[in-house]
């Protein structure tokens, strides 16, 4: 049934087409629920119209289950009053006649079947699987009563109002109303396609589209052609296709999955509304290429012999892979590099690596080379590790350098078969070595960072690793004085509190308190703000501060850093969140008012300009009518021009500041003219 229905449907997809069923139940679902009850009142419903030019005019709503059960309609003239079209019991019998043969055998069980139907949402889901019809065959909706074909219309602008009737001929449900056309101007036909794009994908051509959001009529379907090199356009769709909801950036509106490999198309995608119109083309020309041709072979293995590392992999058996390039990273995860930059044929499945080091694990990756060169995927990696043998020597004539920022070790370099040195460190009082190297050092040299604040003997010493992972014994220990001295104690920030636009910080230095000369007061803005120092001067006995620079209502954290006599600095310590209060606003002065007449009639006011993150508002009052605001957060300017005061009586003018946070302080002393003197 729904093949005879609707034979785009298995071409579109399953859900595609239930998305279209439940955008056709959300359409309907104004007129569906009008057959309840009785109308009180013709408001405008969902009704698409098009005028079509030289008279003709085309209509179409979603139809309610009276149309199937005897009822009918009308539809009229609403600049006339006159009923230009109806449709009853008989021209649905007409209609259905008219189908072809099995369609016709099909789908008059299915119209019938409603008149004795007692389940109505079922019913009214068999309606609107009537309606998904109509929206995809105009000739078809207008047989079942979803539509109509007005011809020499007369010119001029005009609507139509549909009354739904029942098998009673009464009314049922509320009329719905369509748009203003003019049937002698034709509307313009559906927008094309917009952002047309081609991708070639692993099962396919897939092309990505949107539709214009300036739509007059719904525009559910959409055709699609292909040309290739030389050859004649195809039309791929031979029933328009339903436009897919799940359809975006990452999933297409189509896939041509019979698509031509390795040639250059051109597809061209029209656009079809419900009264089978179709859009302007949209083109785009994209090359086809086999990326199957690029897969990577299967099978990667490698195996480790002295100082190299052989591999294999299974061949492709696409004709369009022309050969294989061959990777290797020192890391599972790390950079690869180019072992064969002219390629393999594709007849190789073999790679000896002979510049492989015994000791070190190798990666190794294969990619398959296109039939234009381009290079695919790389396989999964396979690893080896190179053999090797025997311990290196111990590492001698190991010296160190110190210097403000950091020691430099250095050591007379070991010959090959050397794959690397350990450099380790033990502090002052400590008996445990540490290493500090975490990947092998390749140059016979290490620079130690030395961080503001370190004091005391450290302590060096080098190991020698071989390729095969043997280690040397370690080098002669090397000792050197560091020139820092101990840290600054980290001071500690107890409290931060708001006030009336002050910020008050309470906090004391840290034990021993005598370390601390004076603090930094570091403020920021938010979480990932570093801070500024703002207070470079704070004493190390003090244990306030008051932070009034501060704009209200806004997020700070605050946090000090310590300072010895040296000048050294400790870490930064804690920090704490406050947000800013609003200060008191202050009552502005008694402004000036001058009456000036030339250029033309006016009056200048003059104030004290608002300072800090404070505004002005001017306000005026005629007579004893209410104060209006005339003028509203001025800053910057101590005066304001009134250039429409009145002729006679008299105006009073005064002012008043407001915050950021649009809070209003007291105002001030009102100015007096008096125009009549």
């Amino acid at each position: 049934m729904l093949k005879l229905l609707f034979p785009m449907v298995k071409k579109s997809g399953r859900r595609s087409f239930l998305f279209c069923l439940v955008l056709i139940l959300v359409l309907s679902a104004n007129v569906l629920a009008a057959g309840k009850s009785a109308a009180k009142k013709s408001k405008p419903g969902r009704m698409a119209v098009v005028s079509l030019g030289r008279g003709k005019v085309a209509l179409f709503w979603p139809p309610v289950l009276s149309l199937y059960t005897g009822g009918g309609w009308q539809l009229q003239d609403v600049r006339t009053g006159k009923i230009v079209a109806c449709w009853t019991a008989k021209d649905l019998e007409r209609g259905l006649s008219s189908l072809p043969g099995e369609r016709r055998e099909k789908l008059r069980p299915f119209v019938v079947s409603l008149r004795t139907m007692k389940d109505r949402k079922k019913a009214a889901e068999q309606v609107a699987w009537l309606l998904m019809g109509g929206m995809t065959d105009f000739s078809l909706a207008r047989k079942l009563g979803m539509g109509c074909l007005l011809k020499d219309v007369p010119k001029g602008k005009r609507s139509y109002r549909l009354t739904i009737l029942g098998e009673n001929k009464k009314t049922i449900g509320k009329k719905i109303s369509s748009r203003v056309v003019d049937g002698w101007q034709a509307d313009p036909l559906p927008p094309a396609a917009v952002g047309l794009r081609g991708e070639s994908g692993q099962n396919g051509m897939k092309l990505y589209w949107t539709q214009s959001e300036k739509q007059a009529v719904p525009t559910p379907l959409f055709q699609v052609s292909r040309k290739g090199q030389g050859g004649k356009e195809k039309l791929l769709t031979p029933e328009p296709l339903w436009f897919p909801r799940e359809s975006g950036p990452e999933k297409p509106v189509f896939v041509d999955i019979s698509a031509p490999l390795e040639t250059r198309l051109t597809y061209t995608v029209r656009l079809q509304d419900i009264f089978g119109r179709l859009s302007r083309p949209a083109s785009v020309t994209v090359f086809h290429a086999d990326l199957d041709a690029l897969r990577p072979p299967e099978k990667v293995k490698a195996e480790a012999g002295v100082n190299r590392v052989e591999l294999s992999w299974e061949l492709r058996d696409n004709p369009y892979t022309s050969g294989y390039v061959v990777e290797r990273s020192r890391r599972g995860r790390g950079i690869y590099e180019v072992l064969t930059a002219k390629g393999l044929s594709r007849s190789t499945g073999r790679y000896l690596d002979k510049t492989a080091q015994g000791g070190f694990t190798y990666y190794y990756r294969v990619r398959s080379v296109g039939p234009r060169g381009d290079v695919g995927r790389p396989s999964e990696p396979a690893s080896a590790m190179a053999k090797t043998a025997g311990p290196p020597k111990i590492p001698a004539d190991v010296q160190a350098e110190v210097s403000p920022t950091m020691v430099h070790l250095h050591w007379r370099p070991l010959p090959l078969p050397v794959a690397g040195y350990i450099v380790e460190k033990k502090k002052e009082k400590d008996n445990t070595w540490v290493r500090l190297n975490s990947d092998l050092l390749t140059l016979p040299q290490f620079d130690d960072p030395v961080n503001l604040g370190d004091f005391g003997c450290r302590r060096y010493r080098v190991t020698a690793v071989a390729f095969g992972n043997q280690k040397s014994k370690p080098s002669r220990e090397v000792a050197v004085q560091l020139p820092g001295h101990p840290p600054v104690p980290t001071p500690f920030l107890a409290d931060v509190r708001a006030d009336e636009g002050v910020v008050r910080l309470t906090f004391h230095a840290s034990e021993p308190a005598a370390r601390t000369d004076h603090f930094l007061l570091v403020r920021g803005n938010s979480i990932e703000d570093v801070g500024l120092v703002i207070a470079k001067e704070i004493k190390g006995s003090a244990t306030v501060y008051e932070d009034r620079l501060v704009k209200p209502g806004e997020d700070y954290w605050y946090a000090l850093i310590a300072v010895d006599k040296d000048g050294y600095r400790s870490e930064m310590g804690n920090k704490l969140f406050v947000i800013a209060g609003s200060p008191k606003i202050p009552r502005p002065d008694q402004p000036t008012a001058k009456l000036l007449e030339k250029p033309f009639h006016r009056v200048k006011i003059t104030f004290a300009r608002p300072a800090g993150y404070l505004r002005a508002a001017v306000m005026r009052k005629l007579d004893d009518g209410p104060w209006v605001t005339i003028a509203r957060d001025v800053a910057g300017v101590g005066e304001i021009v009134d250039a429409d005061p009145p002729r006679s009586g008299s105006v009073q003018y005064r002012v008043v500041y407001l915050d950021e946070s649009h809070q209003w302080g007291p105002p001030s002393k009102s100015v007096i003219l008096d125009f009549d003197r």
